[in-house]
């Protein structure tokens, strides 16, 4: 298949968040054998470009193995940054277009190339946008009038015949319906975070759009490990682009007012606008705890935040998903940001981070000085910050991926718009770069069969079960940072895939699940079960087992356990040691017993214990799935050869085991094949499947993680 990207602006000469996602993107499907090129609008001399296409000029090149068209007019227009109609680029689009052959074309950014946009229906070429700002919606882009703060959206084009006069109405209407149409012929229409898609639907009602999270590259991010103490020395650091509504400079007039001893801000970037990064630098040139630190390249992204304490993002503007926001985040750095659209769906207040009103820098920086009177305010946060998931690269390519796939078979047809649904991005498996999971307490479902686009649209909730589905918090902390209907989703397809078609499992028996997070799976058996079947969960989470407990009292057949379990990455207060942990169950007790991504997190002799006790507790002939990270000639060979994610780079204790972090084993662990097996029949389990997962194949299939079938034999 090949893959075609349009943005606005591209590597080398842009690095920010949109810039990344299509960046990465088009790498992991270049893994997964598609072939793909980005066209991008650019702004380099005349003389860098070696083609004339009519007005337009063309250069191909490489980017880092990307295959990239620039573009860029002989004669900028002046409404390029603005505009969606584009004459002399709409003059050369068929042609453009064609010449590439591409299957399917991923929109990134509309700005400076809807022209092309626009010809790719006649072509019979199917696309999916991904919103990445207001750009459809709003010509200044970011939701920034000239009369007032922030507005909501044009009202079709109300709003903006009140708070921007500048604009004229017809230009504006004009500009909404050439919007409009660009929305609903794209086959897929995605936003990062729930408040974009929502301003969407709001002003184009019958939009559907899906909340797809942008992914991170973990491989270049380290976790900042540091505690504090009251009178250490903390780093505060703006990493970012200095643009007016960045709000770069109400970060600096807070700091400079608090002039502290035992604090320093470092501000990363740089910015087009001459005027206001002199401006800023002016206003810094009196503190010497202010320091400019120029642009730091991608590579060396975990190097710098791993040695920052608290990140500021002081935007003046609804931001979408700020990626520095949630490189932080992965890094365990907690963050303050404004209390405005992405940036307060995912900080919460006093939880991972602090938030302060738009552009107030008294408020600001009565936040600063609160943790500099005391960095030890910043311990609680960092404890929360490493219970949360940060989704993945890999994660985020296996959505689009599968989406491909599906515009792909049904390529050539046109369908009306689907009802209208949001955040439903479907539940995809994690690669653990640090992320999901605990021994006894899953926060992910790694490697279980995951759900398709229909199973997520078609979702019916009995209404007499909205007792059993968790408050988004306590899901989005406790089961790999999903929403609601993706809980809903994949518990009922893990009941479906896993339970009753591959299981077999009838309603008289019994289920034990170790790892069972906030019930995500218990809740659809409450309508299997019947008297004589029970489940049992297990988690190292005593917040998830008391809400369960609380919850499920009216189904007695229903108990939830916690085990205090130590582990390094997940619960170091933890009483008790894995590898000396005994189920509180009697033996031959349990039909099915379910343990996703709990192995890919435990060392070898905590992992032997927990099949000693799986050995002990489960019937004779009873059935066992675990998903694991399992080392054959195929994965050893993807792992030598730097193809893999997780890398695991490192041997552990034996060639039988590799992680991929050195100094926190847990994190993600692998284990070879043929240790497994002879583990598995030593304590009286009988492997009947593996099913490869794709971490280590380099290719996206349903699932990530290896599925291990067993079954009792004695």
């Amino acid at each position: 298949m090949k893959i075609l990207y349009l943005i606005h602006q591209f590597y080398p000469e842009f690095y920010t968040g949109t810039e990344k996602f299509v960046l990465n993107l088009s790498r992991m499907m270049q893994k997964a054998g598609n072939r793909v090129k980005v066209i991008t609008y650019s702004f380099y001399e005349d003389s860098f470009y070696d083609q004339r296409r009519g007005e337009i000029l063309c250069k191909e090149f490489l980017y880092k193995g990307t295959p990239v068209l620039a573009i860029k007019h002989k004669q900028v227009p002046k409404d390029l940054h603005h505009a969606l109609e584009n004459t002399a680029l709409a003059e050369i689009a068929d042609d453009l277009i064609k010449v590439e052959q591409a299957d399917i074309v991923h929109i990134g950014h509309t700005m400076r190339v809807a022209a092309l946009v626009q010809t790719l229906k006649p072509l019979g070429i199917p696309y999916i946008l991904t919103l990445t700002d207001f750009f459809l919606a709003c010509p200044k882009v970011n939701l920034v009038p000239s009369r007032q703060a922030l507005c909501s959206g044009p009202e079709q084009g109300e709003a903006c015949g009140k708070l921007c006069p500048e604009l004229q109405s017809d230009y504006i209407q004009q500009r909404l319906e050439f919007a409009k149409n660009i929305l609903l012929n794209a086959r897929m229409l995605v936003a990062p975070s729930a408040f974009v898609a929502g301003v969407f639907m709001r002003e184009f009602p019958g939009l559907a759009v899906k909340v797809v999270h942008h992914g991170l590259s973990f491989e270049r991010l380290k976790r900042n490990q540091r505690t504090y103490a009251r009178g250490d020395r903390i780093v505060f650091c703006y990493a970012g682009s200095f643009n007016p509504h960045k709000g770069t400079h109400v970060l600096v007039e807070a700091f400079k007012r608090l002039n502290p001893s035992n604090a320093v801000l470092k501000i990363y970037g740089s910015g087009p606008n001459e005027a206001y990064v002199k401006s800023l630098t002016s206003m810094a040139v009196t503190n010497g705890n202010i320091e400019f630190c120029g642009v730091f390249p991608e590579s060396q992204a975990g190097e710098v935040l791993s040695n920052v304490d608290v990140v500021v993002v002081p935007s003046l503007c609804y931001e979408n998903y700020p990626m520095t926001l949630h490189e932080a985040l992965a890094c365990n750095i907690p963050v303050i940001a404004t209390n405005l659209g992405g940036m307060a769906e995912k900080i919460k207040d006093g939880f991972n981070g602090f938030l302060f009103k738009m552009g107030d820098s008294r408020h600001l920086q009565t936040v600063l000085e609160a943790i500099v009177n005391d960095p030890a305010v910043l311990n609680p946060l960092k404890r929360n910050i490493s219970s949360m998931m940060i989704q993945g690269v890999e994660q985020e390519a296996y959505t689009y991926a599968r989406a491909y796939r599906s515009l792909w078979n049904d390529r050539g047809s046109y369908r009306e718009p689907v009802a209208n649904v949001t955040n439903l991005s479907p539940s995809v498996p994690s690669p653990p770069k640090e992320l999901t999971t605990s021994p006894a307490g899953t926060r992910d479902d790694v490697g279980c069969k995951t759900p398709g686009e229909t199973s997520l649209a078609t979702v019916e909730i009995n209404v007499n079960h909205w007792e059993l589905i968790p408050p988004v918090e306590l899901i989005k902390e406790h089961s790999g940072g999903i929403d609601r209907q993706q809980f809903i989703s994949m518990g009922d397809e893990i009941f479906q895939h896993s339970l009753i078609g591959n299981a077999k499992l009838l309603p008289s028996q019994r289920v034990l699940d170790v790892g069972c997070g906030c019930g995500k799976l218990a809740r659809p058996l409450t309508k299997y079960l019947n008297s004589e079947g029970s489940y049992d969960g297990i988690d190292i989470t005593r917040e998830v087992i008391n809400w369960c407990n609380e919850r499920y009292q009216n189904y007695p057949n229903f108990r939830f356990h916690f085990a205090d379990l130590y582990n390094e990455r997940y619960n170091p207060k933890g009483a008790f040691k894995a590898s000396n942990y005994k189920f509180p169950f009697q033996n031959n007790e349990f039909d099915v017993v379910l343990l996703g991504s709990v192995f890919t997190h435990m060392i070898p002799e905590d992992m032997e214990n927990y099949l000693t006790e799986i050995a002990r507790v489960m019937k004779p002939r009873g059935i066992c799935l675990a998903t694991y990270f399992i080392l054959d000639e195929v994965s050893r060979q993807n792992i030598a050869a730097g193809l893999t994610s997780p890398k695991f780079a490192y041997e552990f204790k034996s060639p039988n085991c590799r992680v991929e972090v050195q100094h926190l084993p847990e994190a993600a662990i692998a284990y070879d094949e043929g240790f497994l097996r002879g583990l598995y029949n030593q304590h009286g389990l009988t492997v009947e499947q593996i099913v490869h997962g794709q971490w280590g194949r380099g290719r996206l299939i349903p699932h990530w993680q290896d599925e291990v079938w067993s079954s009792k034999i004695r």
